[in-house]
């Protein structure tokens, strides 16, 4: 994967990215049976994708994104998604997983759910406190609240900087920059002349 991280020494947005989405995979197939879509295959999919200085959001959804082709094409041809090892196309990573077309449409709903949680969590449409239960739906309870306070905290600076503001709803909204007025010169005055000469000494 690219390092691309903010931070020297960091892990990339892609590699995050694939973190989180294997995290929200663990937790959908927690209660179900049989198996569930391999991490190797969705690696491979985030190489697939991944984009120098792509954000984590933006990795998510390239990422899902690519995926849900994918699937959605070998759904709609009755066929199993074939994924081989880019290093070794003999060795195939969905040998095991979908077991059938039913597995794999469970795996795409899944996908386009989370696309849809992404995108609203993304938006300005949710309060704080919305986004965080959304998010405590996708990736478990304890990563969203790890976000949501490292949010706050960078909402708060921005409030006391006067650059946002909290709305009634809770909604985080920017602070409207007052257009400074324009301020018209003053007519100019005109000035004692001398054009017309001096007087002729006597």
């Amino acid at each position: 994967m690219p390092a691309h991280s903010s931070e020297d020494g960091g892990k990339s947005a892609t590699v995050v990215a694939m973190q989180l989405l294997k995290r929200n995979r663990n937790i959908k197939y927690a209660a179900r049976r049989g198996r569930m879509p391999p991490s190797v295959m969705i690696a491979t999919f985030a190489g697939e994708t991944a984009l120098p200085g792509n954000s984590i959001s933006g990795a998510l959804d390239a990422i899902t994104g690519h995926m849900v082709n994918v699937l959605s094409a070998a759904q709609a041809e009755g066929q199993l998604v074939d994924v081989r090892n880019p290093r070794c196309t003999a060795d195939r990573f969905t040998d095991r997983w979908p077991e059938n077309l039913a597995a794999q449409s469970v795996y795409i709903e899944d996908l386009k759910v989370f696309r849809s949680q992404l995108a609203a969590v993304m938006s300005d449409g949710l309060s704080l406190e919305e986004k965080r239960k959304l998010l405590a739906l996708m990736f478990g309870e304890g990563p969203a609240r790890s976000v949501v306070q490292d949010y706050a905290a960078r909402i708060g600076e921005s409030v006391r900087q006067g650059t946002r503001r909290i709305g009634a709803t809770g909604r985080v909204l920017p602070v409207a920059v007052a257009t400074p007025a324009i301020v018209k010169p003053a007519a100019a005055q005109p000035r004692n002349h001398t054009f017309y000469g001096s007087n002729w000494p006597k």
